[in-house]
């Protein structure tokens, strides 16, 4: 639905934004990181178009790529980023990976371009352009390779208990 459809632009200072790709669809513009991950996050399909002009001039840098977002302590949800363009390369990723712990951290961190290229394969993947042609069941095949090579998620910490412990008795005396 073209509510779901979005351009993502970065200004002038390098900040991004989820702007609706049809201006009449009545989606707003977005430009808060956590807000864009609950918009894309929403069960369904988006679509988001890249800004290959942005990244292009400033040097296929990682920081100037297309935003990939990751709460690392999510358990119930998994981006994986599939593109034709992605190279494990530090110096040159069409992925700018950004991280926080959880979902109530306030910010997103960009990683470096070895951080990055330490998650290829497991949310990051190259699409080789004729192969989802060639064998219609690679995407089903590379998600549950993904899902392989991700750490489990976190554990749940144990529920804290609903009484004091007893008090200690008094040490020996000499």
């Amino acid at each position: 639905p073209a509510e779901r459809m979005w351009r993502g632009r970065y200004d002038e200072g390098g900040r991004f934004s989820l702007q609706p790709h049809d201006e009449g669809s009545g989606a707003p513009t977005i430009t808060d990181e956590a807000e864009a991950v609950r918009a894309l996050s929403s069960p369904g399909v988006s679509g988001v178009m890249d800004h290959y002009g942005w990244w292009d001039s400033h040097g296929n840098d990682p920081a100037a790529g297309k935003p990939l977002w990751l709460t690392l302590e999510e358990a119930t949800t998994r981006h994986l980023f599939f593109d034709d363009n992605i190279h494990n390369d530090p110096q040159d990723s069409i992925v700018s990976v950004r991280a926080r712990r959880d979902g109530e951290a306030a910010a997103f961190s960009p990683l470096s371009g070895a951080q990055i290229c330490s998650l290829h394969g497991a949310v990051l993947r190259r699409v080789p352009t004729m192969q989802p042609v060639l064998e219609p069941d690679w995407f089903l095949a590379e998600i549950e390779a993904c899902g392989e090579r991700l750490p489990p998620p976190p554990q749940p910490h144990p529920p804290l208990p609903l009484s004091p412990p007893p008090p200690r008795p008094p040490p020996p005396r000499p």
